[in-house]
């Protein structure tokens, strides 16, 4: 799998019109003169390989530090199963400040600031969910030093070959199922005995796979 390239680790308000945080979890705020949220930032979604197939993602864990903040204001009501997510975040130039709203699934957060920096903590990782786990993230951090020295871990290393293991099952599973429905569709131009040899395996495939996901994060998507 080709890896992705950070074109850099700190972003501005500069940077506004090519950034987008739809999907992004807030995990923590802090306050001081600034207003500072620990994200998981998503940086690439990319498209499913076959039809049926979950988006995957390229994330980093990030430092969204909004600065010389002089009103701060939240509206919203959180389901803690789901956490808090951002929809996106639009601005609004006031006369001496920027007007800063940041729609969340869960409600509104409005924050009059002149600039903001987002840090990119953590070198970007592909993921089969929209977040990154807590050790690859290195916990909740408000850190504004880009962490170019983190070694992924073995344990980390391993869930993620089970996982590609699991999703390499589920692409030949719902590979499997369209070329059942391609060879139903050409039923009247094959010989009987070609298509009942190729149905059967294909069926017993599909089923072999079935049983191998059940039991994996991807189960939902064999339903």
């Amino acid at each position: 799998m080709e890896e992705y390239k950070l074109e850099k680790s700190i972003w501005t308000q500069n940077d506004y019109e090519q950034m987008g945080w739809h999907d992004c979890p807030i995990y923590a705020m802090s306050f001081d003169d600034h207003v500072k949220f620990d994200l998981d930032y998503i940086l690439k979604w990319n498209n499913p390989e076959v039809e049926g197939l979950p988006f995957t993602f390229w994330i980093s864990p990030v430092t969204l530090t909004f600065e010389n903040v002089s009103l701060f204001k939240v509206n919203f009501e959180v389901n803690f199963i789901n956490g808090l997510e951002i929809a996106a975040i639009s601005k609004r130039n006031l006369d001496d400040t920027i007007e800063w709203i940041i729609d969340t699934q869960e409600g509104v957060i409005t924050i009059h600031a002149t600039s903001y920096k987002q840090i990119i903590r953590r070198k970007p990782s592909f993921q089969f969910g929209q977040h990154i786990s807590f050790e690859e993230r290195g916990g909740i951090s408000f850190s504004t030093i880009p962490d170019r020295d983190y070694e992924v871990s073995e344990e980390v290393l391993k869930k993620r070959e089970e996982d590609f293991k699991d999703y390499e099952h589920l692409k030949s599973f719902k590979t499997s199922k369209i070329e059942l429905e391609k060879l139903l569709a050409k039923r009247s131009l094959i010989s009987t005995k070609q298509f009942l040899t190729e149905k059967r395996n294909l069926e017993e495939k599909i089923t072999d796979l079935d049983i191998k996901l059940k039991e994996t994060r991807f189960r939902v998507y064999s339903l």
